[in-house]
């Protein structure tokens, strides 16, 4: 049974650090969130539709003997309705799993096995926009060596319109902005044959014409067309980096199977993150900050735009190193970082 566990803490910063390391462990059944306000906790904790336990080192919350409650407690107890807060991370998520009553979820398959990659629908955005064409264009060379994809561009400045830069593109190419309009058509396969460029491995859709076009573009509109890119034209995987917010990025972001979010390291970034949790949370899309892989912009990241320009396709493809670097990326499940963050703010004893 699938749990909605509200950390409601003393200490903020605390409940930040419990919030990312619950969120690291993937568990599908279990759905942390961090409440600040004791007003917004309750009238969360008041909706019925689901299973919602609250997790608080508050005492007189612990009075309230209409909700469900776990104590976070200073000194360890065989009480049902009690963790033990000050052990290890591991030990204490392994206790609280255990009294909610839940499953752990089956360990990640390791990378090297092909069952790991499975293709589908990846989104790459960032708040900060730096690094992010070339994280992408990158991460599309090495899902290509698993199998057909395709790298689609809905930024506001795209750079890419073939298999080469230009510095004045041709911005009359058919590409996205036709094929999004036609998914329903019959002739859809041999114009999207027709309109794709080559990029390394991978192939591109050229960008849209008018940024207005990519506006006017609908949830329906991409579902549709990103349903027979991969059962009708092949396509394993499609890598869409997305650009800044508009009133559909939400909408967008359900529909991939993995949402990468790019987000510089320091205390820009951390305030521009949780930015991004405010508006997830007051268009009520929590769902996406369950599935959202946070990552750090690789410091590397202008060299890699120097390979996209001084080296070869096939140069950057057979840099097994490079490579291994992308999958890392793709592939990761936390930040390692992040772990030790967590860790050392819980553990009490050794």
């Amino acid at each position: 049974m699938e749990v909605i566990l509200l950390l409601y803490v003393r200490e903020e910063d605390y409940g930040r650090r419990l919030l990312r390391f619950l969120l690291g462990k993937k568990n599908s059944f279990l759905h942390p969130e961090l409440v600040t306000d004791e007003r917004m906790l309750w009238n969360r904790a008041g909706t019925q539709t689901q299973r919602i336990v609250v997790l608080t080192d508050r005492e007189m919350a612990v009075k309230e003997e209409k909700r469900e409650i776990i104590y976070l407690s200073a000194q360890r107890s065989d009480e049902w309705k009690s963790v033990y807060q000050y052990q290890k991370a591991e030990s204490l998520y392994r206790e609280l799993i255990a009294k909610l009553g839940i499953e752990e979820k089956k360990p990640h398959e390791p990378l090297s096995d092909s069952a790991a990659h499975s293709g589908g629908i990846w989104f790459l955005f960032s708040t900060d926009g730096i690094g992010l064409t070339a994280a992408a264009v990158m991460a599309a060379q090495y899902l290509a060596l698993q199998g057909n994809c395709l790298y689609v561009n809905l930024t506001e400045f795209p750079v890419w319109f073939g298999e080469t830069l230009c510095e004045k593109p041709d911005f009359q190419l058919a590409g996205a902005g036709e094929l999004l309009f036609i998914s329903e058509d019959r002739e859809f396969i041999r114009r999207e044959k027709e309109v794709r460029k080559a990029l390394g491995r991978a192939y591109l859709l050229p960008p849209f014409h008018h940024y207005k076009d990519l506006l006017d573009s609908t949830k329906e509109d991409w579902q549709q067309m990103f349903h027979r890119l991969r059962s009708d034209c092949g396509y394993d995987s499609i890598v869409v980096e997305l650009g800044c917010l508009t009133e559909h990025t939400l909408d967008l972001l359900s529909l991939g199977d993995k949402i990468l979010l790019f987000n510089q390291k320091g205390i820009l970034g951390d305030i521009r993150f949780h930015i991004w949790e405010q508006y997830c949370r007051m268009e009520k899309r929590e769902e996406l900050l369950r599935q959202i892989q946070r990552c750090a912009m690789p410091e590397e990241w202008q060299e890699w735009e120097t390979m996209m320009i001084d080296e070869s396709w096939e140069e950057m493809i057979e840099n097994k190193q490079f490579m291994s670097k992308i999958e890392a990326i793709l592939y990761q499940e936390q930040e390692e970082e992040e772990d030790v963050y967590c860790l050392e703010g819980f553990e009490g004893e050794t």
